[in-house]
This record gives structure tokens, C-alpha cells and sequence, in this order.
């Protein structure tokens, strides 16, 4: 996560400067043991929806 800010700070600072704000929670999905992940939602709309149409 920090390379990825420092290499983006230069030229998007805001958006770096939020997410430096908010990593914690941006990476809460991550921290989570590995076999759950395919059970955890999202809240992305598109996402729901689609997941939905599969079953």
C-alpha cells in the first residue's frame, strides 16, 4: 500500500492523502483468513447484481 501512494502522490495528492487517511479500513477485506473472502459481500451494486444473476 505505501508503494503504491508514494507512487501515485505526485500526481493524484488528494486522493493518496485520503486513502493514507483510510487505509485501515480500504484493507479490512484483506485481513480477513483467506477461505472466508468468497463469503464476504460487497457493497458495490454491480457486483451484488451480479453475483446475484449467477445463482
Amino acid at each position: 500500500m505505501k508503494k503504491l501512494c508514494e507512487r501515485w502522490r505526485i500526481g493524484f495528492p488528494r486522493i493518496v492523502a485520503c486513502g493514507d487517511a483510510q487505509a485501515y479500513a480500504l484493507t479490512a477485506f484483506l485481513r480477513q483468513p483467506q477461505p472466508i473472502h468468497r463469503h464476504l459481500y460487497t457493497r458495490n451494486q454491480l457486483q451484488g447484481l451480479a453475483k446475484e444473476i449467477k445463482r
